[in-house]
Formats: structure tokens, sequence, C-alpha cells
């Protein structure tokens, strides 16, 4: 992994974080498109199972992502967004999963041996694609699904924890009523050996007291360190900007604060409604 950031102030946010060997945006499209017809024509005979749903949601915030970037203008992706976002919802808040082998992934009530929990990343981008959308009442409904039976995602042993306490603390900031563990929380992060995570979690208690000055300082110590050692050179948008950041930074937006001052190559890492809905009718 390497940042890829560039010293040449007039480049695009495409220039900066884009692989120069990736050439295949057509591809990109057209997978994005199968994507979506696939996932209706599931919804459509009932066999929409977890990975098609996560997949159609991770999709489409990859051709928001995409807007971002100033590359492609894929037509009807405001309603596709809104779409998918409703699919967010659908994922956490409604019962699909009952009564089929499919519950292991949703049902926080099966015994530790008997379920598989999959929420971490469809929680971060169903709750960006809702902000993004200004669907903040969305977002709290997302948040409730986070609840004091909820355990860190270990998905693979691919996630770390901290990581995953951090958006079990975000949602529970953005609760009616906060996880009863949510104290021991900031302690349990700052205590692990996750980089990412230690920086996330100041820049989140600034967005949430309306601090500049901290959120500012924070924004670009986060930034700094995850495109040195988060930003991958590879074939895929997702790994090109920072999705959790600009999520927080939707969130301290919402709370009255400005957009840092930053330099191009990090100011390209953080998706915003101007950027992403860029040429879209806005919601």
């Amino acid at each position: 992994m390497h940042g890829l950031g560039f010293k040449n102030k007039t480049m695009s946010r495409l220039e900066y974080l884009a692989p120069k060997k990736f050439k295949f945006w057509d591809q990109v499209l057209g997978i994005w498109q199968n994507a979506k017809v696939d996932f209706r024509q599931r919804l459509e005979n009932g066999t929409a199972k977890q990975l098609p749903r996560e997949t159609l949601i991770s999709k489409t915030q990859g051709m928001l992502i995409v807007n971002h970037l100033g590359k492609i203008r894929a037509e009807g992706l405001l309603e596709d967004a809104k779409f998918a976002a409703d699919q967010a919802l659908d994922y956490f808040c409604s019962t699909w999963w009952k009564n089929t082998d499919q519950n292991r992934y949703l049902d926080k009530s099966l015994p530790p041996g008997e379920k598989s929990l999959i929420w971490l990343n469809p929680m971060r981008d169903g709750m960006f694609l809702c902000a993004l959308l200004d669907r903040w009442d969305d977002v709290a409904k997302l948040a409730e699904w986070i609840d004091n039976s909820l355990s860190p995602e270990n998905r693979f042993e691919l996630t770390d924890d901290a990581y995953s306490v951090f958006f079990m603390y975000l949602g529970s900031k953005l609760r009616s009523v906060p996880l009863a563990r949510e104290a021991e929380m900031p302690d349990f992060i700052r205590k692990s050996k996750s980089k990412k995570a230690k920086l996330l979690l100041p820049l989140l208690d600034a967005a949430l007291s309306k601090s500049q000055k901290d959120f500012d300082k924070a924004m670009v110590a986060a930034l700094k360190h995850y495109e040195k050692y988060e930003v991958e050179d590879v074939a895929n948008f997702h790994y090109w900007v920072a999705i959790p950041h600009s999520l927080v930074w939707l969130i301290a937006q919402r709370n009255g604060l400005t957009f840092p001052a930053l330099p191009p190559n990090l100011d390209a890492l953080i998706v915003r409604r101007e950027t992403a809905l860029e040429g879209l009718d806005m919601p």
C-alpha cells in the first residue's frame, strides 16, 4: 500500500486518485449496470440474498465515487443512489432474512456459534448514502440497528475490532438512546493497534462537539495516515477514497462546520455532496 498524492495543484481529483494503469472505465460502468439489473431481477423473484444486497449498495456507492472523480456521468445515478439507500434500510430494518439460510448474517439473537453477522460495510455504506442524500432520519434508523447485543464484526478475520467498535460508537452517538457501553468505547479504540480507528475517533468527536479548529486538525492527521497506509494502487475505486472520513464530514457539515482547507491530494479523498452529486439533480 502507498499514497497516490502528487504536487501539481492543477490536477483533477481523478488524476490524484486513479492509478495511471487504470483504463477500464467502460467495464466499470458495465459491471455496475449488470449489478443493478441482476439485483432488481432477484428482488422481483424473491432470490435477493445477502450478497446481492450488499453488492448493490457497494456498487452504487462506487459509481458515486466515480462521479466524484469526474470520470463518468452515469444516467439515472441520483435515482439509483436513492434506490440503494432504500435497500440499505431494507437490509437492516426489515426481516427479509427470517426463516431462510440468510438469518445467520443479520439475526443478532442467534447464539455466537450459529451467526456470522455481516453488518460493518453495509452499515458504513448505507449511512454514507443516506447522509449524502440528506436523509438523516434514515441514518438514525440505521443507527438504531446497532444495539447492545452487537459485537464487533470480524469477517474472515480481516476486520480489526477497533474499526468495528468505532462504528458502534458512531452509531451510539446517532441513536435515540446511547449504547450501554458507549463510555468504554473510546478507551478501547485508543488502546488498540488500529491507527485508522484512533485517528477517526477525534475527528468524530470534533464533528459532534462542533469544534471547527479540532475538526480541521483531526481531518488533516487522519487523511495523511489514510493516504499513506490505506489508499491502494489497485483497479478498484473503493480503495482510492476515504469513505469513513467522508461520512464523518457529512455529520460535521450537518452540525454547521465548514470543510477544511486541505492540500489537493487530501481534498480528493473526501467524497462530498457537491462532488459525488456533481452534474446530477441535487436531492
